[in-house]
């Protein structure tokens, strides 16, 4: 167990803590709720005497501090890990207080910010009208598939089993990076003579950042695997 103290009286100049903080405000990187995420801020302390700090927690347990209980030596430097964990997708904000030497007259503020996201996909069309044309012939449309959050997701289209020799997407599967939109070509070759009118599900999931999952510290495991999971569709009719 590690105790530090002092004889100096709460209002004597040594005991007056002289700390900078390489930043009084952070903004966490986006991420999908259940993922953490991570900020360090520098404590300098330019006096000779060392100084005591504790970072005030927040009681949704959001944003997170570590340590939460420190020393900063004279004449020196400590480094204060904010995580960001998010619990639902919203934007989220929070000013971190650091009281130094226990005493509520030598007070610090750190602003706090971060986005959390979950996945969103959409189309430029929601429906695609195929022309007229010949049993076994094929069509094509081409439409794009945007990714409206600030994270990465990964789709998929799962068409029915028994329209899957007549409807077929390129790419099936693939990555989107926060913002990229993404040209999809959607081919249509009629087997029977008929009229078709089909919807076709588009899942959605978070890529989890498997490095974040190694960064937790003095929580380790923070950061877990979690995926949300959304599913739009787009309806062809010919």
């Amino acid at each position: 167990m590690r105790l530090c103290g002092n004889s100096f009286a709460p209002g004597s100049q040594p005991f007056i803590p002289m700390i900078k903080l390489s930043a009084t405000k952070l903004a966490f990187q986006p991420c999908c709720p259940g993922e953490s995420v991570y900020q360090t801020v520098q404590l300098t302390n330019t006096s000779d005497t060392p100084v005591l700090f504790k970072a005030l927690q927040d009681s949704t347990q959001t944003f997170k501090a570590y340590p939460s209980l420190g020393l900063v030596p004279g004449k020196s430097f400590a480094l204060l890990t904010f995580e960001f964990s998010p619990k639902s997708p919203r934007f989220y904000n929070f000013a971190s207080q650091l009281l130094f030497n226990n005493s509520t007259a030598n007070i610090q503020s750190v602003g706090l910010q971060g986005y959390s996201y979950a996945p969103a996909v959409s189309f430029a069309q929601e429906k695609l009208f195929f022309p007229p044309c010949y049993v076994g012939v094929s069509t094509r449309q081409v439409f794009a598939v945007q990714n409206d959050a600030r994270i990465p997701c990964e789709f998929e289209w799962k068409v029915a089993e028994k329209y899957k020799n007549e409807i077929t997407f390129t790419p099936q599967r693939s990555l989107l990076a926060p913002n990229e939109s993404l040209n999809v070509v959607a081919s249509f070759t009629p087997l029977k003579k008929k009229e078709y009118q089909i919807s076709v599900p588009l899942y959605v999931k978070n890529l989890f950042d498997q490095a974040k999952s190694l960064v937790g510290y003095f929580n380790p495991g923070s950061g877990a695997h979690i995926v949300d999971q959304n599913t739009r569709s787009v309806s062809q009719m010919n």
